[in-house]
């Protein structure tokens, strides 16, 4: 149903592209390093300190210069609070949407750790019937029952359709899996918004782009690409991964790279988030730090992994407010219960709109002079700062708003 043909050598092509993409990455470092060199002796060409590191750097990354597939995620009224994982191998579990769809504002259907290997195909069949069947599709009478504390039922702006994205299988660990979830995923068409690729790695673009670019490398692309970095290797090389300009969302999978780096799983205790020095995640501070640099330096939105205790509040709030000093526009839940504390997290309080609107208000009062609110001076950076706090703020649904009007 979902295969477009049958090719047999296609394990071995996925093997090839990955080697390929490998060897040329390896002697785009030995370009860059050769540059390097040859500035050091002397030999290099001439030009200014700029000039030689534009060309090192274009050494290093090509597409530095020039966005091969574009697709940037540039409003950030676009950009998920809450993402829920919802497994497609439960019936229950899917038809649960309708109920939650409201509130949360993104959920990955999922096809990779919370399904078993035996449950794989049953798993497609159900993605693809409850897709295609509108089970995304959202009536006005539908949520309002886990909104967050500054968000009542009348200023929430209703939606039509939930937005989901797809995890598929990696297709290093489980190639087979990962090969026939791409081939489902692009059965369902604009239904979803995005693929989640599990276990990232440089290179992976490579083979996904035959999928997600049907047209040939340089057409567009058919979904938004999220990466989930949760091997060693992709923190090491997670600005590569960001400047290939093939994702658009950059997501920690601290989970499995706990396992893979010998770190016991966290949760053991209630409100282990709030013990730093114990039970938190501490040893995983280098690998945040560098997903949120290398997503904030290539465009692309990074947000926190999920929380494993979805009865431990107390626990769930800390990471929320760790997760946000960390730089994270959103996070990654395991239950609905979670919902509505993190999109309070994420949702700027009135006194935080007050003072973004107030900063907006005296750029544009000084005009070109300097802008000075409450005795402080206001840079361009508080600008920025206030433009984003006021693309998040909530939404006044417009049937309040003519029902407010009626009664006055």
């Amino acid at each position: 149903m979902f295969r477009r043909s049958v090719r047999l050598p296609f394990f071995h092509q996925f093997t090839k592209k990955f080697h390929d993409a490998r060897l040329a990455q390896e002697a785009k470092d030995d370009a860059a390093e050769e540059v390097y060199n040859n500035n050091r002796r002397g030999r290099n060409e001439g030009g200014s300190p700029l000039d030689y590191y534009l060309k090192r750097h274009s050494a290093l990354n090509p597409s530095a210069v020039t966005s091969k597939f574009g697709l940037k995620v540039t409003d950030m009224k676009e950009v998920p609070r809450s993402v829920l994982f919802v497994p497609c191998h439960k019936e229950k579990a899917l038809s649960k949407i309708q109920q939650i769809g409201n509130d949360v504002d993104l959920v990955i259907l999922d096809l990779e750790d919370s399904v078993p290997p035996e449950s794989k195909q049953t798993a497609r069949l159900l993605l693809h019937q409850f897709v295609k069947q509108g089970g995304l599709a959202l009536t006005s009478s539908q949520g309002g029952g886990g909104g967050s504390e500054r968000e009542s039922s009348n200023t929430t702006k209703k939606k039509q359709k939930c937005r989901a994205i797809v995890r598929i299988n990696s297709l290093r660990t489980d190639a087979t899996n990962g090969i026939l979830d791409l081939e489902a995923v692009m059965g369902l068409g604009p239904s979803i918004e995005g693929v989640a690729v599990p276990k990232v790695e440089l290179g992976d673009e490579v083979a996904l782009a035959d999928y997600l670019q049907p047209g040939g490398t340089g057409t567009e692309v058919t979904h938004q690409v999220w990466a989930f970095f949760e091997t060693p290797r992709s923190i090491l090389d997670a600005d590569k991964i960001c400047s290939t300009n093939f994702y658009q969302y950059g997501v920690m999978g601290l989970n499995d790279l706990s396992t893979e780096m010998g770190y016991p799983l966290r949760g053991e205790e209630k409100g282990a988030a709030i013990l730093p020095t114990s039970m938190g995640r501490v040893q995983h501070y280098y690998a945040m730090s560098s997903v949120v640099t290398a997503c904030r330096a290539n465009g692309v939105i990074p947000l926190d992994g999920v929380f494993n205790d979805p009865t431990d509040k107390i626990g769930f709030r800390a990471e929320l407010a760790e997760c946000r000093s960390f730089g994270f526009d959103g996070k990654t839940l395991i239950h609905p219960a979670q919902v509505a504390d993190c999109n309070s997290a994420f949702t700027p309080t009135p006194t935080e709109v007050r003072w973004a609107e107030r900063v907006v208000q005296c750029v544009e009062n000084a005009g070109r002079g300097v802008a000075v609110l409450d005795g402080k001076m206001i840079e361009e950076l508080h600008a920025r700062q206030a433009a984003k706090v006021l693309a998040r703020r909530p939404v006044v649904h417009e049937d309040t708003q003519s029902t407010s009007k009626n009664s006055v």
